[in-house]
C-alpha cells in the first residue's frame, strides 16, 4: 500500500494529538480522583525502554519523562497508522466507532497481553480512568482520522 505525504503526516499528527488527549486527560483524573501521583503513569512508560528502576520516586523528572513521551508518542503514531490501514476504506460513522473499539482493544492488548508478558508494572494500573483514557485515544483518533486523512482511492 503506497500512502501520500499528506495521509503520512495527517495520520501522524492525528495520532499525535490522540496520544496528547489520552495522557492529559489520564493525568487530570488521577489528580481529581486518586491519591497517587501524576508522574506515575509516564514512569511506568519510560520503565518500557530504561527498565524498572525509573518506577520510584513517584517525582518529577526531566529525562524520564522525556523518554516516556518517546515512547508514548511513538506507540501512539504506530497505533494510528494501524488504525488508518484498518478503517480507511469505512464509513464516517464506523470509523469514528471503530475508533472507540480500537481503543478498549488496545487497553487490553496492553494491559492484559503485554503487561502480563513484559511490563507487570503495569497490571496495578488497571482501572477505570486507564479504560477511559484508551476509549478517549480511539474516540480522538477516529475523529480526527475521518477528518483530516484522505480515504483510499
Amino acid at each position: 500500500m503506497m500512502m501520500n505525504k499528506k495521509i503520512i503526516l495527517n495520520t501522524i499528527l492525528c495520532a499525535v494529538a490522540a496520544g496528547t488527549i489520552m495522557i492529559v486527560l489520564e493525568m487530570i483524573l488521577v489528580k481529581i480522583f486518586t491519591d497517587y501521583s501524576i508522574w506515575e503513569s509516564p514512569r511506568k512508560m519510560a520503565a518500557i525502554i530504561m527498565g524498572p528502576k525509573v518506577l520510584e520516586p513517584h517525582t518529577f523528572n526531566f529525562g524520564i519523562i522525556a523518554v516516556a513521551m518517546l515512547v508514548h508518542y511513538s506507540l501512539s503514531i504506530i497505533y494510528g497508522f494501524i488504525f488508518h490501514f484498518i478503517t480507511s476504506r469505512l464509513s464516517s460513522i464506523m470509523v469514528i466507532i471503530s475508533g472507540l473499539a480500537f481503543g478498549l482493544v488496545l487497553f487490553l492488548i496492553n494491559f492484559y497481553g503485554f503487561a502480563e508478558i513484559f511490563f507487570p508494572w503495569f497490571k496495578g494500573a488497571r482501572d477505570w480512568i486507564m479504560i477511559f483514557g484508551h476509549l478517549a485515544f480511539g474516540f480522538t483518533l477516529g475523529f480526527t482520522v475521518e477528518a483530516y486523512v484522505p480515504k483510499k482511492q
